[in-house]
């Protein structure tokens, strides 16, 4: 894999964010920082969720080691195994980009802080309720300071940083609410993989039989955006719904898998969940599903806008008029013209323009946003068993905290 096909280094270099960032090179030297993540050790178990999610985005956005300061010496269980660069204990060095989750930001020790109570998340100010954290906030924090550590440190200007808030509130009703007994996962990249991997850390998850539904094989850049896939590579060429479904079924859980291609005139099978959770990158395959009989779908977009990341969710019904949410996808067209001597250089002095094409052909994106879109997605699949509203919403990461939209949808 060339650095420019790598989804962070191609994003930024995309973003034009610093006149500096110009070459795969410049981008490389910055991402690789050392990271330090410091919290409470009284409340280590209860963040857990939070520090694995954080762990998992920050060795994918860095190439530094990720020390972990919380007073453990090796990981609590998680969906995965963290990688050989996340090591549990101090920096020995202070030349290191450090993150405060529960702790107090004395003499401004940390660039970047935050807090989460509940469902309830904070940047830059302890939260003072009693309830202790949900994965959802968990998964919804570490995504924020995720990609505020990345933001930062290559220099990101804040997005309409006066709209920023000091907390927000998903504002789930987490009793009496449960999870369905079974639900199909459509989708296994890297909005599927955040959606399995907050799945874990829900209490009863392993009461909910999950079916895995994917087209594709792994490929080797996945890694970078994906975060159930380990470091060592033995899932490169295998069958990711395949792969994924051998993974929770060792992990003790009810897991089935298929290999389909979604197209027009898919119905859904009998032997699917009424409900399905889709990790989709393109418009029609949405609507595809749609139309393909499910009684509810919940679902999440992601921006490819480092400048402006957002993120877009729905909760609707699987009814034909739903799918004027999702206009057709736009006829591809030819690649912007390079800007930069280093996107002239690919343009004019690879085989055929091959380098541009394929720099131009990575759809960009941050692995933190995805755990905010995994956040906000299963907000909605809890709240549906309170009211079964067709709504939608839509957040922005940065500036952390900005506050996000969420409304009913109605269809004419």
């Amino acid at each position: 894999m060339k650095a420019y096909e790598n989804r962070i280094i191609n994003g930024l270099l995309k973003s034009k964010a610093r006149l500096e960032l110009s070459t795969p090179e410049q981008v490389q030297s910055l991402l690789q920082l050392d990271i330090e993540v410091t919290l409470d050790p009284a409340r280590c178990e209860e963040l857990w969720p939070c520090v694995w999610a954080l762990a998992s985005v920050l060795e994918r956005q860095f190439s530094g080691s990720i020390y972990i300061n919380c007073g453990l010496s090796a990981q609590l269980p998680g969906p995965s195994i963290l990688g050989s660069r996340i090591v549990f204990c101090r920096p020995v060095s202070t030349n290191v980009f450090a993150i405060g989750i529960g702790v107090e930001n004395r003499n401004g020790r940390f660039a970047v802080t935050g807090d989460v109570r509940g469902s309830q998340i904070s940047c830059g100010r302890l939260l003072q309720r009693e309830s202790k954290a949900h994965p959802l906030g968990c998964f919804a924090l570490a995504g924020y300071l995720g990609y505020a550590a990345l933001a930062q440190i290559v220099g990101l200007d804040p997005f309409n940083q006066s709209f920023a808030k000091d907390s927000l509130d998903l504002a789930y009703a987490p009793k009496p609410a449960h999870l369905p007994s079974s639900l199909v996962i459509i989708g296994l990249g890297q909005l599927g993989q955040a959606y399995l991997a907050l799945l874990f850390f829900l209490d009863l998850a392993r009461s909910c039989a999950i079916h895995l539904l994917d087209k594709d094989p792994f490929e080797l850049p996945n890694r970078t955006t994906q975060i159930l896939l380990p470091e060592i590579t033995d899932w490169e060429g295998k069958e990711k719904a395949e792969y994924l479904k051998d993974r929770f079924s060792n992990l003790g859980w009810n897991a089935t898998s298929e290999r389909h291609c979604i197209n027009w005139g898919w119905q859904k099978p009998d032997s699917h969940a009424p409900f399905a959770l889709l990790g989709l990158d393109k418009f029609d395959p949405r609507r595809m599903v749609i139309a393909a009989g499910y009684e509810w779908l919940f679902e999440a977009g992601i921006g490819t806008s480092f400048v402006a990341p957002k993120i877009s969710w729905h909760s609707f019904p699987g009814r034909p008029e739903f799918a004027k949410l999702f206009p057709p996808d736009p006829v591809p067209t030819a690649p912007p013209q390079p800007t930069s001597e280093f996107e002239n250089a690919l343009m004019h002095n690879t085989p055929g323009g091959c380098g541009w094409v394929s720099y131009n052909s990575v759809s960009a994106s941050a692995p933190s946003m995805g755990l905010v879109a995994a956040a906000y997605v299963w907000t909605e699949v809890l709240s549906h068993t309170q009211k079964a509203t067709p709504v939608r919403g839509v957040a922005r990461l940065w500036s952390p905290l900005l506050p996000y939209t969420h409304e009913e949808v109605l269809i004419s």
